[in-house]
């Protein structure tokens, strides 16, 4: 019996010794960061371990999820439609403005678009990426054409 005991110790030890709390940590975010938990608590995530390549890759997959839901609802009634500023620039300002519907769950939409801003400020300052400094005029509104809703200004 102990023949099977100390192979199975060793194992657990070189499991549990093979990475150290910081790699565990970032490597939950990595996969969870863009999630948004029940409560759609908008916390600033940790990001000071992520690689350039991560950033990017949350960004994309965040992003196509805020597209996901932007467009889920088609538009018909342009009073039931807002927009919201979403990213960040490296020299400041948002990347953009993206309408969507107030019937969606406006609260967690929001909540993804801080954190895809959050993540996006921090992946310039931690990537060193230097953007040209045009800003983009804010939309005066949305109209509905053919079912999908346009930016107006």
């Amino acid at each position: 019996m102990n023949y099977y005991i100390k192979p199975f110790l060793l194992f657990i030890l070189f499991i549990f010794s093979s990475c150290d709390e910081n790699e565990v940590d970032s490597a939950y975010l990595a996969d969870s960061a863009y999630l948004v938990d029940s409560a759609y608590s908008c916390e600033n995530l940790d990001t000071t371990d992520w690689s350039c390549e991560m950033f990017t890759s949350r960004l994309t997959e965040l992003f196509e999820e805020i597209n996901e839901l932007s467009t889920s609802v088609g538009c018909t009634d342009a009073s039931e439609w807002t927009f919201i500023a979403y990213g960040a620039r490296a020299c400041g300002g948002p990347q953009g403005y993206i309408p969507y519907s107030k019937s969606i769950d406006t609260d967690k939409f929001i909540c993804l678009v801080n954190i895809y801003t959050n993540i996006e400020q921090s992946y310039n300052e931690t990537c060193g990426i230097h953007s040209i400094c045009v800003f983009e005029k804010e939309p005066s509104g949305v109209v509905c054409d053919n079912g999908i809703s346009t930016l107006t200004y």
